[in-house]
Formats: C-alpha cells, sequence, structure tokens
C-alpha cells in the first residue's frame, strides 16, 4: 500500500508540489508523536472509576474542596476539618441545615477515635440527622467519584451536644 501511495504522489503532483507535499507530510509526521503524548487519553480527561473513599475524600470531592486539603493526613480526625473549613471561608452554623457539613468529633455515638465527617441529608423532629458520607454503615452507592456512598442515622440527636459542628460554604 505504501508503495501505490508514494507511485500515486509522483504521477500526480510536479516535483515542486512533491516536495512541498512532502515536506507538509513530513513536519505532520513529526509532530504527531509530540500530539499524542500532550493530548490527554478520554480516560484521563474524564473521571476515574470510583473508588473506595474515605469520608475526607467524599467531602473534598462534593464539595469541591482545593486538592491540599485532603492531603493532610491529620484531616482523618474529623475535628481537624473545623479550622480547615474555617480558613476556606465556611461558616459555622448551630442547627443543621439540609447540605451542610457535619463534623462528628471523637467517639460522638457511632464513630471512634477519629469522629466523622459527612453531609446533612435529613434532619427528624428528635434531633438525629442523616448523615450521607463516604465509608459508612449502609447501603452504598456511587457519587462524586466514591463507590461506598451511603446514608445513616446519626448516632445521637444534635440538641444541646457540643461534641459535633455544622458548616456551610462561602456566601
Amino acid at each position: 500500500m505504501h508503495n501505490s501511495y508514494q507511485s500515486f504522489i509522483s504521477k500526480s503532483l510536479n516535483k515542486s508540489q512533491r516536495w512541498c507535499f512532502s515536506a507538509k507530510a513530513s513536519l505532520l509526521l513529526a509532530m504527531l508523536p509530540l500530539t499524542v503524548m500532550v493530548a490527554p487519553s478520554p480516560s484521563f480527561a474524564q473521571t476515574t472509576d470510583p473508588v473506595a473513599c474515605r469520608a475526607s475524600e467524599y467531602i473534598k470531592n462534593r464539595f469541591q474542596l482545593p486538592s491540599y486539603v485532603f492531603t493532610d493526613p491529620q484531616l482523618d480526625y474529623a475535628s481537624s476539618w473545623q479550622l480547615t473549613l474555617s480558613s476556606l471561608g465556611y461558616r459555622k452554623i448551630t442547627t443543621p441545615q439540609v447540605g451542610s457539613i457535619v463534623i462528628l468529633n471523637a467517639y460522638f455515638p457511632g464513630t471512634g477515635a477519629k469522629g466523622y465527617i459527612g453531609a446533612v441529608q435529613a434532619i427528624k423532629p428528635t434531633g438525629k440527622f442523616d448523615i450521607r458520607g463516604a465509608s459508612q454503615a449502609g447501603t452504598p452507592f456511587t457519587e462524586y467519584g466514591c463507590n461506598n456512598v451511603s446514608v445513616t442515622v446519626s448516632g445521637a440527636s444534635y440538641y444541646g451536644r457540643t461534641d459535633l459542628s455544622f458548616w456551610l460554604p462561602p456566601l
């Protein structure tokens, strides 16, 4: 096939046209590997396949927080998020709102030594609330790049408690 292509070019174009065509084709071929290297592949340009996330990673993804936020290993401890959210302009509120971030400090009923961070899904008249987050009990589904998101009920009412906080994004 290569020979028939060259034959077609030599019969169809004069010497000057062949040189110009050859130079352009060589330039194009020389650029091709660079183009392929620089252009993102479709799998890279799109979001990656969902993975099992830590609770903090889900919150980072859901609220589109800067990447550096997730690299801090202290943010595995829910209480460390208060200073981070405050520095990003988030506002601490006294009562939960659907869609707000909830930080449950260490040993809040249903959590362990690291506490938990999630998003408020619903608020019940009893003061308990549904928490949407990753890596917790419940039937898992995929959302914001995490395949282990679920909704679960808080272990206690928020009424009169000081071991949790609620946060809204900046205005």
